[in-house]
């Protein structure tokens, strides 16, 4: 018997071609502005009275923070869900599957100031490495990631990852990878579990064209550390994994309901 025929992606058309073109147009003028109008400035101000950077991310979001809508999404179909943040007590590490590149201008979409950490590609990239610096987003191949880590949630600043540390090929959410969980441990501070919906049908890995989705970004909860339990991370990792492969399975909110739940191994 034949293999089954694996499903074709959807035709190219017109719209489709000029839609990806704009945005990529967009994308570039902007990071052009922020870098040679804006970047002089906040390079000043990271050196004297903005040390934290928070004005430079704060700045990056409202140029890229719509984006997504009106082209890559049916209009209002780019939903928010609510979530109480006051419930974090201070910084927290957010966490969320990784399915596009447009993973990071979704979680722009969340009312929270975060440093990302990401990997040395975009530090590289000119233009965008700078946008990385001036925005003080982590590299996190450098050895030092959870020291620097800790400085930054010290600092109440949060830290937003993808722990399966690359996008997904298939859209099937792969295994996490230790390192916010144990920044989480070893800091106490809590882990915000992120369902992103949508991103691997609008603009799919190793594919050039920006398709319309339905998009929505959705926090699931508040997952504390055991701090009387040494493996206190692998719960963490085990149960926002869970969180989310449900939320991502099912389309449907797994939300934890108590403000401060103990997670224990088994």
């Amino acid at each position: 018997m034949p293999p089954p025929e694996m499903p074709s992606s959807p035709s190219v058309n017109v719209r489709t071609v000029a839609r990806t073109v704009w945005l990529f147009t967009w994308l570039w003028m902007d990071l052009l502005f922020f870098v040679l109008v804006l970047g002089p400035y906040l390079w000043v101000a990271s050196r004297t009275f903005d040390r934290q950077r928070r004005r430079a991310r704060a700045w990056v979001r409202r140029l890229y923070r719509h984006f997504l809508r009106g082209y890559c999404t049916p209009r209002g179909m780019l939903t928010v869900d609510a979530f109480d943040w006051s419930r974090t007590n201070g910084p927290c590490i957010l966490v969320a599957n990784h399915q596009s590149m447009l993973d990071v201008i979704m979680m722009m979409q969340l009312p929270i100031d975060a440093r990302c950490w990401a990997k040395e590609w975009p530090f590289k990239i000119p233009l965008l490495g700078i946008l990385m610096r001036l925005s003080g987003h982590l590299f996190i191949e450098d050895f030092n990631i959870l020291p620097d880590s800790t400085d930054v949630l010290a600092d109440d600043v949060s830290l937003y990852v993808f722990p399966e540390s690359t996008r997904s090929r298939t859209g099937k959410m792969g295994r996490f990878h230790d390192g916010a969980f144990l920044v989480a441990a070893r800091t106490g501070r809590p882990i915000v579990p992120v369902a992103i919906h949508g991103t691997f049908e609008c603009f799919k890995p190793d594919q050039m064209w920006i398709r319309r989705a339905a998009l929505r970004i959705e926090p699931l909860g508040v997952l504390w550390p055991d701090k009387n339990d040494p493996r206190a991370h692998i719960a963490l990792k085990r149960h926002a994994h869970e969180l989310i492969a449900q939320a991502l399975n099912q389309g449907a909110a797994a939300r934890v309901e108590t403000h401060e739940p103990l997670l224990k191994a088994s």
